[in-house]
């Protein structure tokens, strides 16, 4: 990635000064002199509006690249049709996006492959310096083999508890053997801290979880009781209704207002008027006339200011027959 990011930042620096006065045949150059690289496999450049300016495919800019250009973002891997092999796209902007875009695409394999390479290399170099060591222990083998002995048991050690109980190793000497011991204890310091960090992230996640998850039974314990609760208020409410309609006594039910809101079947029974009739009505309806303005004015400043009104009123049925009843207000 650093090597891709590398190539596609020099590579717009380059074309900067031609794509600034439209010297195209600059910017192909320098197209082409990218593709030296072992594992570019194209490079292109857009202007700001998308078109491409100069690219290095022979003989026209592909049809399935031109489709998915608009869609092509930094560290892109593309698939393109009629080639077996993917491509890594590294996009950068030349003058800030200004005057163009600069599209280099590196070959997948060739990338994978270079890195079989490095890793053959590092291979031999091993090979080498393993060889060369046996040949130095067979010399100096009293010398050796113990700090040997003493390194092998540590890495073994760090190995199995990842370098949480690892303990630094003397550097006895400046050789090679000395400079190995510095480099384990170096490896071995960092193991031990990203260790660490690991543990502490692992605890505080930990913590984090047991909260979230406290946090959230809390809330299906109390969304739980909230909803026993409404299941019982329902239940009084329907006891209630059922109550209500079955009594033997007429109930009228008002708004703030007077208005009749409800009536239970008693109340159609005795008067005759039913639930439909009276509804929205006040009861006055009902008055007989039989008392007198200040009888209902002690009734109604008894309601209003709290306290229960009861007592003999005469009323009238839908048929207007009078009738005398005890009521409760």
């Amino acid at each position: 990635m650093v090597h891709g990011d590398s190539v596609s930042a020099t590579l717009a620096k380059s074309v900067e000064p031609a794509l600034i006065n439209g010297d195209l045949t600059s910017v192909q150059s320098a197209l082409d002199g990218t593709l030296a690289a072992p594992d570019v496999g194209w490079v292109y450049v857009t202007a700001p509006d998308g078109r491409v300016l100069a690219h290095t495919f022979i003989p026209k800019f592909p049809d399935a690249l031109a489709r998915q250009s608009k869609t092509v973002r930094d560290r892109t891997v593309l698939h393109l049709e009629g080639t077996p092999d993917a491509l890594v796209v590294f996009e950068k902007p030349v003058l800030t996006g200004i005057v163009g875009q600069v599209y280099v695409g590196f070959s997948q394999a060739r990338l994978i492959s270079s890195i079989r390479r490095m890793e053959i290399v590092i291979l031999l170099n091993l090979t080498i310096v393993i060889i060369v060591a046996v040949v130095g222990i067979s010399l100096v083998v009293r010398r050796v083999v113990a700090p040997i002995r003493v390194l092998t048991r540590a890495a073994e050690n760090l190995g199995h508890d990842g370098g949480s109980a690892f303990e630094e190793l003397r550097v006895r000497s400046d050789d090679e053997l000395g400079v190995l011991i510095r480099t384990f204890n170096t490896m071995a310091k960092e193991i031990r801290g990203q260790q660490e960090k690991l543990v502490a992230r692992a605890q505080e996640r930990t913590q984090e979880l047991t909260k979230a998850n406290t946090v959230l039974a809390d809330e299906i314990a109390e969304r739980e009781r909230a909803q026993q609760a409404q299941r019982e208020s329902e239940k009084r409410i329907r006891l209630q209704s059922a109550a209500l309609e079955a009594a033997a006594n007429a109930i009228v039910i008002t708004d703030a207002k007077g208005n009749i809101e409800w009536v239970n079947p008693a109340f159609s029974r005795l008067r005759g008027h039913t639930s439909e009739e009276v509804v929205g009505c006040n009861p006055r309806i009902l008055k007989s006339e039989q008392q007198d303005s200040s009888y209902y004015r002690d009734l109604w400043q008894t309601i209003l200011s709290g306290k229960i009104w009861s007592g003999e009123i005469t009323n009238r049925k839908k048929s207007g027959e009078l009738y005398t009843e005890e009521a409760m207000m």
